[in-house]
């Protein structure tokens, strides 16, 4: 039988393309039944794509918390909050016992630093408050005798050698009247020269002589009567107190004045002001020192040391 040249050519493919793979049939599925028909071309079944759990990343605060070594401060500032809220959550045996123990560690840590403190405090007599200002009852007795008596001596100086008082009132202000009997034992103790300035041109008891304003309580912008103001020639005005002051208070006002104005000699100054013993400047501590330990407290001796 003579095959048809369709054949024929089918058979020189086929024969062809064997020549060119070693397996004749690379797309044969060994699996195909006879009646899967012309479509016996089967795609490989897809495999399944593993399901990889999604790992959440630690936060960067956990991953800081598990590098703290335990009972360390550090330690305890981030466990403590997290104890105690799992123990409000759940009052367990377990949970109240794992917070009380920290709770425990924590305030021994504390009671240990505290003694360890006091220790070195004592040892170093820059940083022991008793040097600046005496803790007993007799050592502050006599720290505060001697305050005092230089607040005294300061106020003579500075009615005697700087400036004046001017007493600003209205003769319808009863806080007016009762100012004038204490500026009157200003006057008596400490020697200041006092002027008299009436806001409506009248007098009051305890004043013999006064004078009308001319317009000095707008140009120094006043709004209440009484008003103190310590007076410095040529020009010089410093507001001490507006409103009725006890004697003291008075005093204690006119003394901060003098000390910013820097009109007191440093001596001086310094024996009205003696909470300021042993205290850096503000331009101490703008320097900036070092960041070393050891040349930063090198440094703080240093400014500290004539400030006793």
């Amino acid at each position: 039988m003579k095959l048809s040249n369709l054949t024929f050519l089918f058979l020189a493919a086929f024969a062809t393309s064997s020549v060119a793979s070693n397996d004749p049939y690379p797309d044969y599925d060994a699996t195909v039944k006879p009646d899967d028909g012309w479509f016996w071309y089967k795609k490989e079944p897809e495999k399944k794509k593993e399901e990889h759990k999604k790992v959440k990343p630690e936060s960067a605060g956990a991953v800081e918390a598990k590098e703290k070594k335990p009972m360390t401060a550090a330690w305890l500032r981030e466990m403590l909050p997290k104890l105690r809220e799992r123990a409000i959550d759940d009052p367990s045996k377990e949970n109240l016992a794992a917070y009380f123990f920290v709770q425990r560690v924590e305030m021994d840590k504390a009671q240990r630093f505290s003694k360890a403190a006091q220790q070195y405090v004592y040892s170093e007599p820059l940083l022991d408050e008793n040097n600046r200002v005496p803790l007993s009852t007799y050592g502050k007795n006599n720290f505060m005798s001697k305050e005092f008596v230089s607040k005294e001596n300061t106020l003579k100086y500075l009615a005697k050698e700087v400036g004046g008082l001017f007493v600003f009132f209205d003769s319808k202000c009863d806080f007016c009247k009762a100012q004038v009997n204490i500026i009157n034992q200003m006057k008596k103790s400490y020697g200041f020269t006092v002027k008299y300035i009436s806001m409506d041109g009248k007098g009051l008891p305890g004043i013999s002589e006064w004078e009308p304003d001319n317009g000095h309580a707008q140009m120094l912008d006043l709004k209440v009567y009484p008003t103190t103001i310590f007076a410095v020639p040529p020009k010089s005005y410093l507001v001490v107190s507006q409103g009725i002051m006890a004697k003291d208070q008075l005093s204690d006002r006119i003394l901060a004045a003098a000390t910013s104005k820097k009109l007191l000699p440093e001596a001086m100054e310094k024996s009205v002001n003696p909470f300021e013993r042993g205290v850096l400047t503000v331009e101490d501590m703008q320097d900036g020192a070092s960041d070393d330990p050891d040349e930063f407290v090198k440094y703080i001796k240093e400014k500290l040391k004539n400030r006793y």
